[in-house]
Formats: C-alpha cells, sequence, structure tokens
C-alpha cells in the first residue's frame, strides 16, 4: 500500500499556488444525510469508502465516486453521539468515542459493533478525543485524558500500553507516520510538544507563537512541516528543519520554555481553530472554525500563500465542522452543522 504517500496521483505539473480549481459534486452523504451535526468524515486508506459520524449516534458507510455516493451500511451505536471516529491504521476497523469512558468499534467489513470498556485505573469520564497512527507499521492511538495525560492504546486490542504527560491540559495530538513514530501534542496554554513514542518521552517543546490558547495542531505524514491553531483564529505553519536551526541560533534547550518564529502565520480565521488537515502528500493544508459560517480556507503549502480564488462567496460551506482528503488528493469532503458532507474535486490530481 503506497497511498501514504502517494506521488502517482498528482499531474505532471506542480500544484499551483495562485488558485486552485475545484468541481462540486454530489454531496458524499445525499443517500443518507446525518440528522445532526457531522463529527467526523474520513476516507478509507484504499479510497473506495467514506465513512460519517455524528451527533445522530449513526456511523455511515459510503462509496465516494461523486456520482452516485451509494450508501453501504449504516450502524447506530444507542445512546452513544459520535464525537470523534477514526480508521484504524489497517482500516478494518472504526474506532468511536463520545463523552463517556467506553468506546466503540466497528467491523467495516461485517459491521459488527464491539463495546470497550474504557481503560483500567484511569478515572476520565471522556475519550471525546483522539488520534490515530498510520502507516505501514502503526500500532498506537492516543487518548486525550485529563491534567495533561496522552493514554497511548494498541490499535490491534485497545489495551492501554503507557501515558506521557505535558506540563498542560493537552488539547489535540497528532501522529507522525509510523516509520517516524512521534506524536504532537498541543496543550490549552499553546505549548507544544514533540513524543518519541519509542523512548516514551517528550524529546522536543516549544510555545506556539502568539497563542493565548492552543486549539488544534496537524502534521504532514512525513513530519517536515506542522501545522497549530489557536483561540483568536490565527494558525502558525512551523517547519522542522527550519525550528532546529532557530534553536541552534538561539543555543535553546530543546526542553526549554522556546518560543521560535513560525515560517508562516495565517489570519485568514477570526474565531477558535477547529480543523486542520493535510492532504496526503503535503502540498495542501485545509484550516476550519466552526464557531463563523463560511469559516474554512486553503493553504499551498510550499509557497505558504491561502488560494484567494475558493471558497467564494457563494460556496455553501455552512458551520464547518470537520473535512477530510482521499488518499490520492483529488476529493476533499466536508461535513457541516446541518449534517450534509459536501464533496470536492480538486482537478489538479489525476485521480480522485
Amino acid at each position: 500500500n503506497n497511498n501514504n504517500n502517494n506521488n502517482g496521483s498528482r499531474s505532471s505539473s506542480s500544484l499551483p499556488s495562485k488558485e486552485i480549481q475545484v468541481s462540486r459534486l454530489l454531496d458524499a452523504n445525499a443517500n443518507g444525510v446525518n440528522n445532526s451535526t457531522v463529527s467526523s468524515v474520513r476516507f478509507h486508506r484504499s479510497g473506495g469508502l467514506l465513512m460519517t459520524s455524528g451527533m445522530d449516534k449513526c456511523i455511515r458507510l459510503f462509496q465516494p465516486d461523486g456520482v452516485r455516493n451509494t450508501l453501504m451500511s449504516s450502524v447506530v451505536l444507542d445512546g452513544f453521539p459520535i464525537y470523534t471516529a477514526e480508521f484504524t491504521a489497517r482500516a478494518d476497523e472504526v474506532v468511536c468515542t463520545s463523552r463517556r469512558h467506553h468506546f466503540y468499534t466497528m467491523n467495516v467489513e461485517t459491521c459488527k459493533v464491539t463495546r470497550v470498556p474504557g481503560i483500567k485505573g484511569r478515572k476520565e469520564k471522556s475519550y471525546e478525543n483522539f488520534a490515530m497512527q498510520h502507516g505501514q507499521d502503526a500500532k498506537y492511538m492516543a487518548m486525550v485524558g485529563t491534567s495533561g495525560n496522552v493514554l497511548i492504546l494498541s490499535q490491534t486490542n485497545k489495551q492501554f500500553l503507557f501515558s506521557v504527560k505535558a506540563n498542560n491540559h493537552v488539547v489535540k495530538c497528532a501522529f507522525t507516520d509510523s516509520n517516524d513514530n512521534h506524536l504532537y501534542s498541543i496543550c490549552s496554554s499553546g505549548e507544544v510538544y514533540l513524543w518519541d513514542m519509542r523512548m516514551r518521552k517528550c524529546v522536543s517543546r516549544h510555545y506556539d507563537e502568539g497563542s493565548v490558547h492552543g486549539t488544534c495542531i496537524a502534521t504532514t505524514i512525513d513530519s517536515k512541516v506542522y501545522a497549530c491553531g489557536s483561540s483568536s483564529g490565527v494558525v502558525n505553519l512551523y517547519g522542522k528543519q527550519h525550528l532546529k536551526q532557530q534553536r541552534q541560533q538561539k543555543q535553546a534547550t530543546a526542553l526549554g520554555g522556546f518560543r521560535p518564529s513560525p515560517l508562516k502565520s495565517f489570519m485568514n480565521l477570526t474565531t477558535p481553530v477547529d480543523h486542520l488537515a493535510f492532504s496526503r502528500n503535503g502540498e495542501i493544508l485545509a484550516m476550519a472554525s466552526s464557531r463563523e459560517k463560511d469559516s474554512f480556507r486553503l493553504v499551498h503549502v510550499k509557497s505558504r500563500t491561502v488560494f484567494a480564488n475558493w471558497p467564494t462567496n457563494q460556496t455553501p460551506l455552512n458551520y464547518v465542522s470537520t473535512l477530510d482528503f482521499s488518499p490520492n488528493c483529488g476529493f476533499l469532503a466536508i461535513g457541516n452543522a446541518k449534517g450534509r458532507v459536501m464533496l470536492y474535486r480538486l482537478n489538479h490530481y489525476t485521480s480522485a
């Protein structure tokens, strides 16, 4: 499976930075609209399935071809409004969490649901927030716990393996590819931690520039670039190499209260940043806030510029609640508070 760093999806020329060519397709969930806010939308690594979940307690699987978007299956989890749902790295299961101590897994093929009773010895009342590791040797998932704890579980048997602890409340986590085997987390204080999963400890940390309250973090698969979102709406883009150079110049220690400059700060959003996602090839960064209507932008990562031509005032995004790129970057799915998942074709990429 080479979807993780698939360059065969590109057209022969590099992605133009000024304008992005986008076509609207039939809504991805036209055959099974959510009865409430869409909490998660995720493409299966094969690209042949799209999963949606929501506050309506329902997981749905679609075939996203842009023409029919056939509903393949839907499963309701009684009394369990779904806050986050993710495919495992092997892509044979979906893990769903809520504001509950327990969580559920669903087999993609059989739709069999299994209840996981929670994590032994932990007092957390909610595991609504978690991240999944992807890549060939991926084996971890990270649950955001209380008091700065991040709980690392096995993707296969969902057993608790170990935890790492930040100095402040962790709000979001993002794994690098399993070859790299690191985990980023951002705290409410705006401090960013990089955890080494092999050593089970923090190997570097820094403050996100200008952040009063950290809200969001995302990384490219190769982990060369990552983005941090804050409550003011600012999104800062950092480069691993750039950070290293700044550390050397300032002779800052890896674990001190280091305050580096980002590669670029994007001021396009004005309310708290809830969603950040890089396309699988790292060429595009999507950023969104669910607090303001149509608050969504795409960044051309290499030139560090925001595409000016899309979305337009006419793009009916509404309050964006989740988003994802397809494995070959040809599709962009955007879920909103009305229960719709809009599907767009990014025409630069030859395969969806």
